[in-house]
Protein backbone atom coordinates (compact mmCIF):
# COMPACT_ATOMS: atom_id res chain seq x y z
CA UNK A 1 0.00 0.00 0.00
CA UNK A 2 1.24 3.46 -0.85
CA UNK A 3 2.65 5.55 1.96
CA UNK A 4 1.32 9.08 1.72
CA UNK A 5 2.83 12.07 3.49
CA UNK A 6 2.18 15.78 3.71
CA UNK A 7 4.23 17.88 1.29
CA UNK A 8 6.73 20.52 2.30
CA UNK A 9 5.65 24.16 2.14
CA UNK A 10 8.08 24.63 -0.78
CA UNK A 11 6.40 21.87 -2.82
CA UNK A 12 2.93 23.29 -2.15
CA UNK A 13 4.13 26.77 -3.20
CA UNK A 14 5.73 25.42 -6.41
CA UNK A 15 2.52 23.67 -7.41
CA UNK A 16 0.24 26.51 -6.37
CA UNK A 17 2.31 29.06 -8.31
CA UNK A 18 1.90 26.97 -11.46
CA UNK A 19 -1.81 26.40 -10.80
CA UNK A 20 -2.25 30.17 -10.63
CA UNK A 21 -0.80 30.50 -14.12
CA UNK A 22 -2.39 27.49 -15.86
CA UNK A 23 -5.90 27.49 -14.41
CA UNK A 24 -7.43 30.87 -15.16
CA UNK A 25 -10.28 30.29 -12.74
CA UNK A 26 -7.87 29.25 -9.95
CA UNK A 27 -10.14 30.63 -7.26
CA UNK A 28 -12.67 27.94 -8.18
CA UNK A 29 -10.19 25.04 -7.92
CA UNK A 30 -9.16 23.42 -4.65
CA UNK A 31 -6.18 21.10 -4.88
CA UNK A 32 -4.85 18.73 -2.24
CA UNK A 33 -1.14 17.96 -2.60
CA UNK A 34 0.10 14.63 -1.26
CA UNK A 35 3.52 13.00 -1.29
CA UNK A 36 4.22 9.39 -2.26
CA UNK A 37 7.97 8.99 -2.57
CA UNK A 38 7.54 5.40 -3.76
CA UNK A 39 5.55 6.20 -6.92
CA UNK A 40 7.26 5.81 -10.30
CA UNK A 41 6.05 9.15 -11.71
CA UNK A 42 7.37 12.45 -10.43
CA UNK A 43 3.78 13.64 -10.22
CA UNK A 44 0.24 12.81 -11.22
CA UNK A 45 -3.07 14.61 -11.13
CA UNK A 46 -6.41 13.04 -10.23
CA UNK A 47 -9.76 14.75 -10.58
CA UNK A 48 -11.77 13.80 -7.52
CA UNK A 49 -15.32 12.48 -7.66
CA UNK A 50 -18.33 14.59 -6.71
CA UNK A 51 -18.79 12.78 -3.38
CA UNK A 52 -15.15 13.36 -2.37
CA UNK A 53 -15.43 17.01 -3.42
CA UNK A 54 -18.58 17.34 -1.32
CA UNK A 55 -16.98 15.61 1.68
CA UNK A 56 -13.59 17.31 1.66
CA UNK A 57 -13.94 20.31 -0.65
CA UNK A 58 -11.09 19.30 -2.98
CA UNK A 59 -11.38 19.18 -6.77
CA UNK A 60 -7.95 17.75 -7.51
CA UNK A 61 -5.47 15.48 -5.86
CA UNK A 62 -1.88 16.08 -6.90
CA UNK A 63 0.49 13.33 -5.81
CA UNK A 64 4.21 13.98 -6.13
CA UNK A 65 7.40 12.08 -5.52
CA UNK A 66 8.96 14.88 -3.53
CA UNK A 67 12.39 13.24 -3.31
CA UNK A 68 12.72 13.29 -7.10
CA UNK A 69 10.96 16.64 -7.63
CA UNK A 70 13.27 18.41 -5.15
CA UNK A 71 16.35 17.07 -6.94
CA UNK A 72 15.37 18.63 -10.26
CA UNK A 73 16.83 22.07 -11.05
CA UNK A 74 14.33 24.86 -10.33
CA UNK A 75 13.63 25.47 -14.03
CA UNK A 76 12.86 21.79 -14.60
CA UNK A 77 10.70 21.62 -11.46
CA UNK A 78 8.55 24.41 -12.83
CA UNK A 79 8.55 22.89 -16.30
CA UNK A 80 7.49 19.46 -14.99
CA UNK A 81 4.69 20.90 -12.86
CA UNK A 82 3.46 22.92 -15.87
CA UNK A 83 3.44 19.74 -17.96
CA UNK A 84 1.62 17.82 -15.23
CA UNK A 85 -1.06 20.51 -14.94
CA UNK A 86 -1.30 21.43 -18.64
CA UNK A 87 -4.50 19.41 -19.07
CA UNK A 88 -6.27 21.01 -16.09
CA UNK A 89 -8.65 23.84 -16.84
CA UNK A 90 -11.91 25.27 -15.57
CA UNK A 91 -14.85 25.27 -17.98
CA UNK A 92 -16.70 28.34 -16.71
CA UNK A 93 -19.51 27.89 -19.23
CA UNK A 94 -20.40 24.48 -17.76
CA UNK A 95 -19.09 25.31 -14.27
CA UNK A 96 -16.82 22.28 -14.05
CA UNK A 97 -13.18 21.36 -13.79
CA UNK A 98 -11.72 19.48 -16.74
CA UNK A 99 -8.66 17.24 -16.74
CA UNK A 100 -7.62 16.33 -20.26
CA UNK A 101 -5.34 13.45 -21.14
CA UNK A 102 -2.02 14.25 -22.84
CA UNK A 103 -2.55 14.93 -26.53
CA UNK A 104 0.89 14.11 -27.93
CA UNK A 105 1.41 10.40 -28.38
CA UNK A 106 4.54 9.68 -30.34
CA UNK A 107 8.17 8.71 -29.96
CA UNK A 108 10.93 11.02 -28.80
CA UNK A 109 13.24 9.88 -31.63
CA UNK A 110 10.54 10.81 -34.14
CA UNK A 111 10.16 14.28 -32.60
CA UNK A 112 13.94 14.71 -32.53
CA UNK A 113 14.12 13.85 -36.22
CA UNK A 114 11.19 15.91 -37.53
CA UNK A 115 10.39 18.43 -34.78
CA UNK A 116 7.08 19.12 -33.09
CA UNK A 117 5.86 21.60 -35.72
CA UNK A 118 6.03 19.01 -38.51
CA UNK A 119 4.44 16.41 -36.25
CA UNK A 120 1.54 18.78 -35.50
CA UNK A 121 1.04 19.52 -39.22
CA UNK A 122 0.95 15.78 -39.95
CA UNK A 123 -1.59 15.10 -37.19
CA UNK A 124 -3.84 17.95 -38.35
CA UNK A 125 -3.54 16.76 -41.97
CA UNK A 126 -4.64 13.28 -40.95
CA UNK A 127 -7.61 14.69 -39.00
CA UNK A 128 -8.61 16.79 -42.03
CA UNK A 129 -8.38 13.80 -44.34
CA UNK A 130 -10.62 11.72 -42.06
CA UNK A 131 -13.13 14.56 -41.86
CA UNK A 132 -13.12 14.93 -45.66
CA UNK A 133 -13.60 11.16 -46.06
CA UNK A 134 -16.51 11.25 -43.63
CA UNK A 135 -18.16 14.04 -45.67
CA UNK A 136 -17.52 12.15 -48.93
CA UNK A 137 -19.03 8.97 -47.49
CA UNK A 138 -22.11 10.86 -46.28
CA UNK A 139 -22.53 12.50 -49.69
CA UNK A 140 -22.16 9.14 -51.45
CA UNK A 141 -24.74 7.60 -49.12
CA UNK A 142 -27.14 10.46 -49.89
CA UNK A 143 -26.58 10.03 -53.66
CA UNK A 144 -27.28 6.32 -53.41
CA UNK A 145 -30.36 6.96 -51.29
CA UNK A 146 -31.60 9.59 -53.78
CA UNK A 147 -31.11 7.24 -56.73
CA UNK A 148 -32.96 4.45 -54.88
CA UNK A 149 -30.00 2.06 -54.67
CA UNK A 150 -29.53 2.21 -50.92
Amino acid sequence: MAKFEHPSDETVKLIDDVLLTVVEERFAVNAKVLVNNEQKEVGKVKKLSADVKFSYGDDLQIIVNEVILERLPAVEQNMYIQEMLAGVWFDAENDKLVTDAPNVKTYSDFLSKFGYDKYEVMVESIKSLYEAKKVEDAEEKERLKASGNA
